[in-house]
């Protein structure tokens, strides 16, 4: 308590009331993302100043220790910086221009916690928006963040899996399987940086990515009617397709308990190994939900929350991908199929880039859409193909064997939302340009399918066209 207490009167005497907004604000400070310094009102810093006065309050109510008025009246009035379009910016002035170094706003959610007490949809919210503006050179710590907000925010889709991924394979090094700090280990190339490896922070994202994330445990506590503090063990197992088999957590340790937790295909379970009983809260969304206290000797067993498809009928939405053509680094193929509109694959170059789909059975497609991001190719191209013997590693290997038709040829590209020069500034998010295209008849029944872009629109960078979403109906 006394660590607290003074932690809290340092911070809230810290802040300095701003007549004109009427709320505290702070200044000359550099949150997380290590690109902005000496800024005011990192949202970072003001929503950590937030959520320590509301803990620091539980305990003094718990403890029966005096409280300071000064504690609820800045936790009452701290100021959280946003735009006009209800983003929460990551400090005050803030504009559409930046590119953020690591994760940020983003751990409001995660570890923070800041939405329970706020609101969801504006966590879901930020979540895209700052998901299109980290920096490409960014290191790796930065998506196991993006990979717990979204298992937490996200009821549709599988972008779970692939910030996941995000946060794996463009780091990961050979042969020990070490995360380096950068997707792009040349220092010619990647902003002149010189990568940290092994990275340890990464190694630790990637772990809290997964007991945080898919697992979805929290360490939480509430106020009873009697002012006493109760710990409970948040439970909230999403299911991922990308993990066949699930995983297990052997000997975790809760409240000097000793757990162990696993997540099946269909199921989440918590075993009790411990001594005493503890209590463990299942999310509204799972069909389990509710409290529950688990004595030692006892299992929870709870069904995974299933998220839905973002685009209703597409055949093509978190299905097995491969890029046969190289991305950009730090991007995964997944983000193109992911149910998430505001996550992008990007060719490496201007040239034609090919996708490779498994739609797990012939299937017969007659009609398609592309999501595009910021920069939408010149030329889309689909194409299928009558091979059902292969699977889709089978298929992958051997994809020169294979003979595949054209079912969509050099479609050229419109515009269908024209860039406007407020999107430079304005924190928003932005409306996507959208192709849809029909497959013409005859078609064919086709279980592997082939998505071929082909240049940018946009002339003023190297790279490709950014990739959105695409679906196949």
């Amino acid at each position: 308590w006394p660590l607290l207490k003074d932690a809290t009167d340092f911070l809230s005497q810290y802040v300095v009331y701003n007549t004109t907004l009427g709320q505290f604000v702070s200044h000359n400070l550099t949150d997380p993302d290590e690109y902005a310094n000496h800024v005011d009102n990192g949202a970072f810093t003001n929503a950590g100043i937030d959520s320590l006065l509301k803990w620091t309050l539980m305990v003094a109510t718990h403890l029966g220790e005096e409280i300071n008025p000064r504690w609820i009246e800045v936790d009452d009035n701290i100021h959280m910086p946003m735009s006009e379009s209800g983003i929460t910016l990551e400090y005050s002035e803030m504009n559409a221009s930046v590119s953020i170094k690591q994760a940020d706003v983003v751990l409001l959610t995660f570890p923070l916690d800041f939405n329970d007490f706020h609101s969801y949809e504006q966590g879901e919210r930020d979540l895209y928006w700052y998901s299109l503006k980290q920096a490409d050179v960014g290191p790796a710590m930065t998506f196991p963040i993006f990979t717990i907000a979204a298992a937490k925010l996200l009821n549709h889709g599988c972008s779970v899996h692939s910030y996941l991924q995000k946060s794996v394979l463009p780091y990961i090094r050979a042969p020990f399987a070490q995360f380096s700090e950068q997707a792009d280990d040349n220092v010619l190339t990647n902003g002149g940086t010189h990568p940290a490896f092994p990275f340890l922070t990464a190694h630790g994202g990637y772990l809290q990515a997964l007991v945080y994330g898919i697992h979805g445990l929290r360490f939480s506590a509430r106020v009873n009617a009697e002012g006493k503090i109760e710990k409970f063990l948040v439970f909230d197992p999403i299911a991922i397709s990308g993990l066949p088999g699930g995983m297990k957590i052997s000997g975790f340790k809760y409240l000097n308990q000793l757990l162990d937790v696993i997540v099946t295909d269909i199921e989440g379970i918590i075993v009790h190994k411990g001594e005493n009983p503890i209590s463990v809260e299942v999310r509204a969304r799972n069909s389990k939900a509710g409290n529950y206290t688990l004595n030692p000797g006892e299992k929870l067993i709870v069904p995974l929350f299933v998220p839905l498809l973002n685009i209703e009928g597409s055949h093509v939405e978190c299905r097995p991908i491969a890029n046969l053509t190289v991305g950009s680094p730090g991007d995964v193929p997944l983000s193109a199929i992911d149910g998430n509109n505001y996550t992008y694959w990007q060719p490496l170059d201007r040239g034609p880039a090919k996708l490779l789909i498994d739609l797990g059975m012939a299937q017969k497609i007659t009609k398609g859409l592309v999501i595009w991001g910021s920069r939408p190719a010149k030329f889309l191209s689909v194409y299928g193909t009558d091979e059902i013997s292969m699977n889709f590693e089978q298929a992958l290997q051997n994809i020169d064997r294979i003979r595949f038709d054209k079912l969509v040829d050099n479609l050229q590209i419109e515009i269908s939302q024209p860039f406007e020069e407020r999107f430079l500034t304005d924190v928003q998010l932005l409306p996507n340009n959208i192709t849809e295209f029909e497959i013409p008849s005859p078609s064919i029944f086709t279980r592997f399918v082939i998505v071929e872009i082909t240049d940018a629109i946009d002339e003023s960078e190297a790279e490709g066209a950014t990739l959105n979403e695409i679906a196949l109906f």
